[in-house]
């Protein structure tokens, strides 16, 4: 044995000490690197598999996202949002209205519109206009006050799975729930 200047022992001979030895940094990245690339290959798989949800519960979820995002906006820019959804075809666009927003003022298009999945039904259980004839466009309206119209919605798929869409006319409320019971 050697003494250094720091006064350390060294060993002199270049034999290893038997006993367990750890991975160097560049084994340690390339097993990174492999296991980076499976994920990368499988995820998209695993992802349908293991996140799948159905058609119904999709498109109420995006239905209430619209509700959240149309009822942000009324508020945020101070001007009445319209959410339409026309049942026979599916979809469902927004549009805002124009001046002061009496009764004749105009709407226009605020470019946020989607499809409900491929066959998926929607039916109306009630909303704040029970006394209007049911309708093939249903039109709700979201106040720059923080007011919304209340509705309950039931998206059934083809296959018979349903979730019920609940909005409720204050603070922009709106919830998804199972729709088992619903007749």
């Amino acid at each position: 044995m050697q003494t250094s200047k720091a006064g350390t022992s060294t060993r002199s001979s270049g034999r290893r000490r038997p006993g367990p030895r750890g991975f160097t940094f560049i084994e340690l990245m390339v097993v990174l690197a492999i296991l980076g690339v499976a994920v990368a290959l499988a995820y998209p798989k695993l992802d349908r598999l293991l996140l799948a949800e159905s058609e119904p519960w999709r498109s109420g979820r995006r239905l209430v996202r619209v509700v959240r995002h149309i009822h942000e906006l009324a508020v945020a820019t101070e001007s009445a949002f319209f959410l339409h959804i026309d049942v026979e075809a599916g979809r469902y666009w927004t549009s805002s209205r124009d001046g002061g927003g009496g009764p004749g003022s105009a709407t226009k298009p605020a470019h946020l519109k989607g499809q409900f999945g491929d066959g998926v039904t929607l039916q109306r259980l009630g909303s704040s206009n029970d006394g209007v004839a049911a309708e093939d466009v249903w039109t709700m309206e979201f106040s720059p006050d923080g007011w919304s119209d209340a509705a309950s919605m039931v998206l059934t798929s083809s296959d018979g799975r349903r979730v019920k869409v609940i909005v409720k006319g204050w603070f922009g409320d709106v919830e998804l729930a199972s729709a088992n019971g619903v007749g």
